[in-house]
């Protein structure tokens, strides 16, 4: 059971890869150098994050800086693994504000078979227009045994910087 709030909706990511990003908030990002998805590979299992800003979610003059991360897990091993628990942590103008911790993602604990992959969407709320999430989760390995797997440090950068 965990004990710390969830962070903003959640819901399972049913669309295309990418499909989220408007074009114009992507083509910003893309001519100022900010990546747009951010990958990580341990212990051959692979994290690609892909943040977007959520404009019509957020209030800038509250303070408040909606963004939604799309995961994909990518089990490249020659056995099945099951994610159990994942940890984060949160940035707001380089400062930190939130940790989370808890069983699974979205309510699952899934088992990734090898070749197989694992998406879902969630989403965080920041205080400014930067910030930053990264983290660590928890595998057990179908063959036996646990390991951690770091999702890769990935920057909230919201659009209305990039003008």
């Amino acid at each position: 059971m965990c004990l710390y709030p969830k962070m903003g909706r959640l819901e399972n990511k049913s669309s295309s890869w990418g499909a989220s990003w408007s074009f114009p908030v992507r083509l910003a990002l893309d001519r100022i150098g900010v990546v747009s998805t951010f990958t990580e590979t341990t212990s051959n299992i692979t994290v690609a994050v892909e943040p977007t800003p959520l404009v019509e979610e957020s209030n800038p003059i509250e303070g408040a800086f909606v963004f939604a991360y799309s995961i994909r897990i990518r089990n490249d091993s020659d056995s099945w693994v099951q994610l159990l628990e994942r940890h984060w942590l949160i940035e707001s103008a380089g400062e930190q504000i939130n940790e989370v911790q808890g069983s699974g993602v979205v309510g699952v604990q899934p088992i990734i078979e090898p070749g197989k992959s694992f998406e879902y969407t969630s989403s965080t709320v920041i205080k400014d227009p930067v910030g930053a999430m990264w983290g660590s989760y928890v595998f057990k390995r179908g063959s036996g045994g646990f390991f951690t797997v770091q999702i890769p440090r990935f920057v909230l950068v919201y659009p209305v910087l990039v003008n």
